[in-house]
Protein backbone atom coordinates (compact mmCIF):
# COMPACT_ATOMS: atom_id res chain seq x y z
CA UNK A 1 0.00 0.00 0.00
CA UNK A 2 2.76 2.49 0.88
CA UNK A 3 4.68 1.58 -2.77
CA UNK A 4 1.59 2.69 -4.69
CA UNK A 5 0.82 5.71 -2.44
CA UNK A 6 4.62 7.16 -2.74
CA UNK A 7 4.33 6.48 -6.63
CA UNK A 8 1.37 8.45 -7.02
CA UNK A 9 2.45 11.27 -4.63
CA UNK A 10 6.11 11.33 -6.29
CA UNK A 11 5.21 13.99 -8.72
CA UNK A 12 3.20 15.80 -6.71
CA UNK A 13 5.74 16.48 -4.00
CA UNK A 14 8.36 16.58 -6.37
CA UNK A 15 7.30 19.48 -7.48
CA UNK A 16 5.36 21.57 -5.16
CA UNK A 17 6.87 19.89 -2.17
CA UNK A 18 5.30 17.48 1.00
CA UNK A 19 3.67 21.12 2.45
CA UNK A 20 2.13 22.21 -0.33
CA UNK A 21 0.41 18.30 -1.06
CA UNK A 22 -0.67 18.72 2.31
CA UNK A 23 -2.36 22.68 2.57
CA UNK A 24 -4.06 21.21 -0.58
CA UNK A 25 -6.49 18.93 1.39
CA UNK A 26 -9.45 18.69 2.77
CA UNK A 27 -9.71 20.42 5.67
CA UNK A 28 -11.43 18.22 7.86
CA UNK A 29 -8.19 15.59 6.97
CA UNK A 30 -5.47 18.09 6.63
CA UNK A 31 -4.73 18.47 9.98
CA UNK A 32 -4.45 15.02 10.49
CA UNK A 33 -2.29 14.17 7.59
CA UNK A 34 0.18 17.12 8.77
CA UNK A 35 0.19 15.44 12.16
CA UNK A 36 1.47 11.75 10.95
CA UNK A 37 3.76 14.03 8.50
CA UNK A 38 5.83 15.84 11.21
CA UNK A 39 6.02 12.95 12.82
CA UNK A 40 7.28 10.93 10.48
CA UNK A 41 9.39 13.40 9.40
CA UNK A 42 11.19 14.35 12.68
CA UNK A 43 13.30 11.72 11.59
CA UNK A 44 15.96 13.11 9.84
CA UNK A 45 16.50 10.34 7.72
CA UNK A 46 13.13 9.76 6.28
CA UNK A 47 12.46 12.22 3.25
CA UNK A 48 9.43 14.13 2.28
CA UNK A 49 7.85 11.77 0.40
CA UNK A 50 8.30 8.81 2.58
CA UNK A 51 6.71 10.83 5.18
CA UNK A 52 4.07 11.81 3.37
CA UNK A 53 2.99 8.88 2.06
CA UNK A 54 2.76 7.21 5.96
CA UNK A 55 0.83 10.02 7.06
CA UNK A 56 -1.23 9.41 4.11
CA UNK A 57 -1.96 5.62 5.11
CA UNK A 58 -2.15 6.47 8.67
CA UNK A 59 -5.01 8.46 8.20
CA UNK A 60 -6.43 6.45 5.72
CA UNK A 61 -6.41 3.20 7.63
CA UNK A 62 -8.11 5.69 10.57
CA UNK A 63 -10.85 6.59 8.33
CA UNK A 64 -11.60 3.20 6.25
CA UNK A 65 -11.61 -0.18 7.39
CA UNK A 66 -8.53 -1.73 6.88
CA UNK A 67 -8.17 -3.50 3.40
CA UNK A 68 -6.48 -6.75 5.63
CA UNK A 69 -10.35 -7.41 7.10
CA UNK A 70 -12.17 -7.18 3.13
CA UNK A 71 -9.12 -9.25 1.81
CA UNK A 72 -9.30 -12.18 4.90
CA UNK A 73 -12.56 -12.10 3.75
CA UNK A 74 -12.72 -12.81 0.15
CA UNK A 75 -9.80 -15.19 0.31
CA UNK A 76 -11.58 -17.10 2.69
CA UNK A 77 -14.91 -16.91 0.83
CA UNK A 78 -12.92 -18.00 -2.31
CA UNK A 79 -11.54 -20.65 -0.31
CA UNK A 80 -7.63 -19.87 -0.99
CA UNK A 81 -7.74 -18.71 3.44
CA UNK A 82 -8.47 -21.24 6.05
CA UNK A 83 -8.31 -20.68 9.73
CA UNK A 84 -4.79 -21.34 11.78
CA UNK A 85 -5.68 -20.55 14.95
CA UNK A 86 -9.27 -19.28 16.83
CA UNK A 87 -7.20 -16.99 19.01
CA UNK A 88 -8.60 -13.15 18.77
CA UNK A 89 -11.61 -12.45 17.02
CA UNK A 90 -12.91 -16.05 17.18
CA UNK A 91 -10.18 -16.70 14.55
CA UNK A 92 -11.18 -14.51 12.48
CA UNK A 93 -8.15 -12.81 11.21
CA UNK A 94 -5.58 -15.54 12.12
CA UNK A 95 -5.65 -16.97 8.10
CA UNK A 96 -3.21 -18.56 6.17
CA UNK A 97 -2.91 -19.51 2.84
CA UNK A 98 -4.72 -23.12 2.02
CA UNK A 99 -3.19 -25.34 -0.66
CA UNK A 100 -6.13 -26.22 -3.00
CA UNK A 101 -6.09 -26.87 -6.61
CA UNK A 102 -8.18 -23.56 -7.51
CA UNK A 103 -5.34 -21.16 -5.79
CA UNK A 104 -2.52 -23.03 -7.49
CA UNK A 105 -4.18 -22.91 -11.32
CA UNK A 106 -4.99 -18.96 -9.93
CA UNK A 107 -1.43 -18.76 -8.74
CA UNK A 108 0.26 -20.30 -11.51
CA UNK A 109 -1.82 -18.31 -13.89
CA UNK A 110 -1.45 -14.88 -12.41
CA UNK A 111 2.44 -15.43 -12.34
CA UNK A 112 3.42 -17.58 -15.18
CA UNK A 113 3.90 -16.81 -18.98
CA UNK A 114 2.50 -19.69 -20.93
CA UNK A 115 5.48 -18.87 -23.62
CA UNK A 116 7.72 -18.58 -20.44
CA UNK A 117 7.54 -21.75 -17.88
CA UNK A 118 10.01 -20.51 -15.03
CA UNK A 119 12.35 -22.55 -12.35
CA UNK A 120 10.57 -23.27 -9.16
CA UNK A 121 13.07 -20.62 -7.08
CA UNK A 122 12.20 -18.05 -9.76
CA UNK A 123 8.38 -18.99 -9.61
CA UNK A 124 9.08 -18.54 -5.47
CA UNK A 125 10.46 -15.01 -5.88
CA UNK A 126 8.19 -13.47 -8.55
CA UNK A 127 5.05 -14.56 -6.07
CA UNK A 128 6.72 -12.92 -3.53
CA UNK A 129 7.97 -9.97 -5.54
CA UNK A 130 4.34 -9.62 -6.99
CA UNK A 131 1.62 -10.62 -4.13
CA UNK A 132 3.86 -10.49 -1.13
CA UNK A 133 3.68 -14.44 -0.78
CA UNK A 134 6.38 -15.51 1.73
CA UNK A 135 6.84 -19.50 0.79
CA UNK A 136 10.13 -19.69 2.97
CA UNK A 137 13.58 -19.94 0.66
CA UNK A 138 16.36 -19.35 2.59
CA UNK A 139 15.94 -15.89 0.77
CA UNK A 140 13.23 -15.13 2.59
CA UNK A 141 14.61 -16.19 6.26
CA UNK A 142 15.30 -12.29 6.80
CA UNK A 143 11.73 -11.12 5.57
CA UNK A 144 9.91 -13.34 7.93
CA UNK A 145 12.39 -12.41 11.22
CA UNK A 146 11.64 -8.92 10.43
CA UNK A 147 7.90 -9.69 9.69
CA UNK A 148 8.07 -7.14 6.80
CA UNK A 149 8.72 -7.68 3.40
CA UNK A 150 11.56 -4.65 3.16
CA UNK A 151 13.81 -6.69 5.37
CA UNK A 152 13.76 -4.00 7.61
CA UNK A 153 12.57 -4.92 11.30
CA UNK A 154 8.77 -3.97 11.69
CA UNK A 155 6.67 -4.82 15.54
CA UNK A 156 8.43 -7.85 17.50
CA UNK A 157 10.70 -9.74 15.47
CA UNK A 158 9.66 -13.63 15.19
CA UNK A 159 11.73 -16.49 15.51
CA UNK A 160 12.55 -18.54 12.47
CA UNK A 161 12.99 -22.48 12.00
CA UNK A 162 14.68 -22.76 8.98
CA UNK A 163 13.72 -26.73 8.54
CA UNK A 164 9.93 -25.75 8.89
CA UNK A 165 10.32 -22.91 6.54
CA UNK A 166 12.04 -25.49 4.04
CA UNK A 167 9.37 -28.31 4.64
CA UNK A 168 6.73 -25.64 3.47
CA UNK A 169 8.92 -25.06 0.43
CA UNK A 170 8.85 -28.89 0.00
CA UNK A 171 5.11 -28.77 0.20
CA UNK A 172 4.43 -26.18 -2.43
CA UNK A 173 6.56 -28.08 -4.79
CA UNK A 174 5.31 -31.50 -4.30
CA UNK A 175 1.82 -29.49 -4.52
CA UNK A 176 2.82 -28.19 -8.27
CA UNK A 177 3.91 -31.82 -9.43
CA UNK A 178 0.57 -33.28 -8.35
CA UNK A 179 -1.66 -30.49 -9.47
CA UNK A 180 0.48 -30.95 -12.97
CA UNK A 181 1.52 -27.04 -13.01
CA UNK A 182 4.93 -28.73 -12.66
CA UNK A 183 7.97 -31.14 -13.89
CA UNK A 184 10.80 -32.22 -12.05
CA UNK A 185 14.04 -33.52 -14.03
CA UNK A 186 16.53 -35.62 -12.96
CA UNK A 187 19.03 -32.38 -12.41
CA UNK A 188 17.03 -31.35 -9.38
CA UNK A 189 15.34 -28.77 -11.63
CA UNK A 190 11.34 -28.17 -11.17
CA UNK A 191 10.06 -25.73 -13.91
CA UNK A 192 6.45 -24.22 -13.32
CA UNK A 193 4.39 -24.01 -16.46
CA UNK A 194 0.85 -23.06 -17.32
CA UNK A 195 0.66 -25.85 -19.96
CA UNK A 196 1.93 -28.87 -19.30
CA UNK A 197 2.53 -29.84 -22.60
CA UNK A 198 5.27 -27.04 -23.05
CA UNK A 199 7.09 -29.47 -20.34
CA UNK A 200 7.91 -31.89 -23.13
CA UNK A 201 9.70 -29.30 -25.64
CA UNK A 202 12.33 -28.20 -22.52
Amino acid sequence: MLLRIRERLQLQVSARGAEQVIAGLPTKVQDRVRQGFDAYRHDDQVSELEAIAEAFWQVAAEEKNHPRGFLADLGRRAGYLTPWSVAGRGGKQQKRYGINAEFLETLVAATVDPERPLDFPEFLDEIRANYGIVVGQRSDDQIVRCNNLAQKPFGTPTSVSEEELRLNVEALRRAMLEAGYAKAFADGQTVITTDPKSLALL
